[in-house]
């Protein structure tokens, strides 16, 4: 999110005064997640790897960063699903899922948001 571009209404109805800071450390996180993966990638591929099989073993990060962002927020919980290695983050009962990084490099993700569809319910 830029500056003066305000929040999403999703993210205003869920987070309240929060959201604001919430958005911003979902791009921090996500940021943080995605060099750390580039990184993990550009060492195997200096190391001969030719497929981007570690990149793709750093998909579990986002959890571990999101999760770390969010320290501290109110109505901050983790849980860990069954079966799984990570935990996931609630936040004032939301379920935070960083799925997705980025289709393409083109755009920071900064700049990626999540339309906001939802105001049209």
């Amino acid at each position: 999110m830029g500056k003066g571009e305000g929040v999403p209404y999703w993210a205003a109805r869920h987070f309240g005064d929060q959201a604001e800071e919430v958005s911003r450390r979902v791009v921090a996180a996500m940021v943080k997640a995605q060099k750390a993966s580039f990184e993990v990638q550009a060492f195997a591929s200096g190391e001969g790897a030719t497929n981007r099989r570690p990149y793709g073993s750093m998909w579990e990060s986002r959890y571990t960063f999101l999760e770390d962002e969010m320290k501290g927020l109110d109505g901050y919980e983790t849980f860990r699903p069954p079966g799984a290695s990570f935990r996931l983050v609630r936040l004032n009962g939301c379920l935070l899922l960083p799925i997705r990084h980025a289709s393409s490099l083109s755009k920071p993700l900064s700049q990626v948001h999540i339309p906001d569809a939802s105001h049209s319910r």
